[in-house]
C-alpha cells in the first residue's frame, strides 16, 4: 500500500510539477522584451556594441545570439532587424577555425555575400547580417560596433 507521505512520492510529484512548469514556459508567447518573429521569440539589442558584449548581453536576458538555419529565418531576421546586426556565427574550432554557431552547431544554411567569405578569417571571426540579408565576416571586438539579434532560450 502506498502512502502519500512517502518521500519518493513527494519527489515524484515535484518532478511532475517541474516538468509541467517547464512545458508551460516553453509554450508561452513572446512577452516583455521579446518579439515574435516567425515562430521564434527575438530581441533586437539596438545599442551598438561588440559581438563579444552582445553574446554576454543576450545570455543575461535569457537568450543567445540568433542562429540562422534556413532562408526563411534569414529573411525574417533581416526584416525584423532592419539594419546591419551581429548574428551568432563565429569561426573557431579545435582543429583550426571553422564557421559554427555560438552554441557549437555547424551551419545548415549560409547566405554569404561572396563565396570567399565562407573560408574563415581569424582577423574577422564573427558574422554581420546586412540590411539586405547577406552575411559578412566581421571583427568581434569593439572596433566593430553593431546592434545584434538575440533568440530567447527555453
Amino acid at each position: 500500500m502506498y502512502h502519500l507521505d512517502r518521500p519518493e512520492l513527494s519527489t515524484m510529484r515535484l518532478l511532475v510539477l517541474l516538468s509541467v512548469i517547464a512545458e508551460a514556459a516553453y509554450s508561452l508567447p513572446c512577452d516583455g522584451i521579446w518579439t515574435s518573429v516567425g515562430e521564434k521569440c527575438c530581441r533586437l539589442q539596438a545599442a551598438k556594441s561588440s559581438w563579444n558584449a552582445h553574446y554576454i548581453n543576450c545570455y543575461m536576458v535569457g537568450g543567445k545570439l540568433i542562429s540562422i538555419d534556413t532562408a526563411e529565418t534569414n529573411a525574417e531576421i533581416t526584416t525584423f532587424a532592419g539594419q546591419d546586426v551581429f548574428i551568432g556565427g563565429a569561426a573557431y574550432g579545435p582543429f583550426g577555425p571553422e564557421w559554427v554557431w555560438a552554441d557549437g552547431r555547424p551551419f545548415a544554411f549560409t547566405n554569404w555575400k561572396e563565396e570567399s567569405f565562407s573560408v574563415p578569417d581569424i582577423a574577422k571571426p564573427c558574422i554581420r547580417l546586412d540590411a539586405a540579408g547577406f552575411w559578412y565576416p566581421e571583427c568581434c571586438g569593439p572596433e566593430a560596433s553593431l546592434a545584434a539579434v538575440c533568440l530567447r532560450s527555453f
